[in-house]
């Protein structure tokens, strides 16, 4: 790859595929590009060096990024209110599926509860 011209790609996928980097911390190449079938691993490797080369082309609409072990993270300045929204977003939005995902194991404690209670009146 050598121009991101050969990508084909216009600024609302790129504000997508920024979105999608932010709600999935630490996504791999491979899991990334299958979500966004537009884009091989290679062109999505060219992509984000191209994003953290050119860091000013590219601001409000997607990274900068941090790649470790062929996983992409986005790079949040908490000096800008828009990351400071994202993030405060994300912990918001963390914080709820938390409790709602306590609030399902509960539920299932209490339906396995219930099962064994129907079990133990159909043997008697």
């Amino acid at each position: 790859m050598e121009s991101f011209r050969e990508l084909n790609v216009n600024d609302e996928m790129l504000k997508n595929l920024d979105k999608f980097i932010l709600k999935n911390p630490g996504i791999s190449f491979e899991d990334c590009v299958s979500k966004f079938s537009n884009l091989n691993v290679d062109q999505l490797k060219f992509l984000i060096n191209q994003v953290n080369k050119n860091v000013n082309t590219y601001y409000g609409i997607i990274g900068p990024f941090k790649v470790e072990d062929n996983k992409i993270f986005k790079k949040l300045n908490l000096k800008n209110p828009d990351d400071r929204s994202r993030l405060y977003h994300l912990i918001s939005e963390n914080s709820e599926l938390n409790k709602k995902n306590e609030d399902l194991k509960k539920e299932i404690v209490t339906l396995k509860e219930e099962i064994e209670k129907m079990k133990k009146l159909t043997i008697a």
